[in-house]
């Protein structure tokens, strides 16, 4: 019975060392994996962060241009309502001199 014991014994530390080999062995593996994951991970970040700059940037251009657009036409309806408000001062100007006639 002894002799029974001992080859139990030693199948129980052969499977334990074997079981700690495995599970050392999955440990790396899960390790590497998630490494793996991770720069995968940084990299899209990195990628996705790079194209919302572009994006950005594009759509700075646009809000710039169309600020100078706005800004134009603005400064246009400015300039003709200042024409306008001459032409009405030299109107009046003109019906008060023409009363002053009178």
């Amino acid at each position: 019975a002894s002799k029974v014991d001992g080859v139990e014994q030693n199948i129980q530390k052969r499977l334990a060392w074997a079981r700690k080999q495995y599970d050392a062995k999955l440990e790396a593996q899960r390790a590497a994996f998630e490494s793996r994951m991770a720069n995968d991970n940084a990299v899209l970040l990195w990628e996705k962060k790079k194209e919302l700059d572009e994006q950005f940037g594009d759509m700075q251009s646009e809000w710039s241009a169309e600020r100078s657009r706005l800004q134009a036409k603005l400064d246009r309806a400015i300039a003709a309502y200042a024409l306008k408000e001459r032409e009405v001062h030299a109107l009046y100007t003109q019906i008060a001199n023409m009363e002053a006639k009178l």
